[in-house]
């Protein structure tokens, strides 16, 4: 029996590790650049041009900030009134380099003012979860199919839109929160 353990050999276990994915607002102060995200289109500005996604001081009625987490983000600090069937479209970035693509697990959860009519992985749409207008009040989970990953540098963009509910307002504010974990294996 002892010299069959001779010959037994370890096969080495890939652990887990967490991706490098980045939630709206994490550390940052009210007005802070988030350089981790970007606004990157406007549907209802031809001439608009990418910039940082900003931390914003959230409405009353949104759920609460939580600065180790997530906080609300938008064009401006003070949340800017935008018009109603605008869309704008929030980017953030991840590089996968040294990690196994179809071994990462991502999944995702929002909050939003108005509502969130698409999401993109590389630019490939993936199913929006079912939730009503406005629900800033709650986050809506979503998972990232991870076939849909590459090694190097990867994007996720959701675009928002901004539908009015009330017929006699022609504006209301446009505002974001994201909330991102993953797990992947190091290519070794």
């Amino acid at each position: 029996a002892a010299m069959a353990s001779r010959f037994v050999r370890q096969i080495p276990v890939p652990v887990p590790v967490p991706l490098p994915l980045y939630s709206t607002g994490v550390g940052l102060a009210e007005g802070d650049d988030d350089a981790h995200w970007q606004i990157v289109a406007a549907q209802n500005m031809p001439d608009f041009v990418p910039q940082p996604a900003i931390v914003a001081t959230p409405a009353s009625a949104y759920m609460p900030d939580d600065s180790r987490q997530s906080q609300w983000v938008s064009l401006t600090k003070n949340l800017l009134n935008v018009g109603r069937d605008a869309r704008y479209t929030f980017r953030t970035m991840f590089d996968l380099s040294g990690f196994d693509p179809r071994a990462a697990s991502i999944r995702g959860s929002f909050s939003v003012d108005n509502q969130v009519s698409a999401i993109r992985v590389n630019g490939t749409e993936i199913p929006v979860p079912e939730h009503p207008m406005e629900e800033f009040h709650k986050m809506i989970s979503f998972a990232v199919d991870p076939g849909l990953l590459k090694a190097g540098l990867n994007h996720l963009e959701l675009d928002i839109f901004n539908d009015i509910n009330d017929v006699k307002r022609s504006t209301s504010e446009i505002a974001l929160r994201v909330l991102l974990k993953g797990m992947g294996q190091k290519i070794e």
